[in-house]
């Protein structure tokens, strides 16, 4: 038995060296791995908050844009109704062809509540 044991042993001695080379090989491809899995999970985060950041700006600008757009046609209504001019109507007190027809209308049905 115990020349079994240094068999094994003197067996174990002869591989020792190859042994601990695959021990340091089997240690750096963790390291690298570890590394390399590392930098592109703080790679996709990175991509991550670039694009939130990115899209929160376009919906800014959007928003800005709406905005600005809404300025614009309310200036334009704006500057419309302080450049309108006053109608004929309004200005020599004469009245159209609507408004007649709605007083001798008004007039008639007063006409009609007073002969009842």
């Amino acid at each position: 038995m115990s020349q079994e044991k240094v068999n094994a042993y003197l067996e174990a001695k002869k591989t020792r060296k190859q042994n601990i080379e695959k021990e340091k090989n089997r240690k750096n491809a963790r390291k690298v791995i570890f590394w390399v899995v590392a930098l592109a999970l703080a790679g996709i985060m990175v991509f991550l908050i670039a694009l939130s950041i990115r899209n929160e700006v376009v919906a800014n600008e959007s928003e800005k844009e709406s905005i600005n757009a809404a300025f614009k046609e309310t200036s334009y209504l704006l500057q419309d109704y302080a450049t309108m001019q006053p109608t004929e109507t309004m200005t020599t007190g004469e009245e159209d062809e609507s408004t007649a027809a709605a007083t001798e209308a008004e007039a008639t049905e007063a006409e009609a509540t007073e002969a009842k």
